[in-house]
């Protein structure tokens, strides 16, 4: 039986772009790459990453309760 949302444990979510850029997840911001074990709710959000100069990053993820999620591959691409 599934637990509902609320009593889901958070996740936490580990990112970093080459080169840095700024982190929103589910359009706020939450600072610069690197950003290790931010605590995320479990479910799915928006995460961007964005530089000027760059193409966004932008892709939904899916973090499961209690789960240490890392995206550290991102390459972020000059315009």
């Amino acid at each position: 039986m599934r637990r509902p949302a609320r009593d889901l444990e958070p996740g936490f979510l580990s990112v970093n772009a080459i080169p840095w850029g700024s982190v929103y997840l589910d359009g706020r911001p939450v600072g610069n790459t690197p950003q290790i074990d931010l605590q995320v709710a479990a479910g799915p959000h928006r995460l961007r990453v964005e530089r000027d100069g760059y193409r966004p990053y932008d892709r939904v993820i899916d973090v499961a309760s209690g789960q240490r999620l890392r995206i550290t591959d991102i390459a972020l691409a000059e315009r």
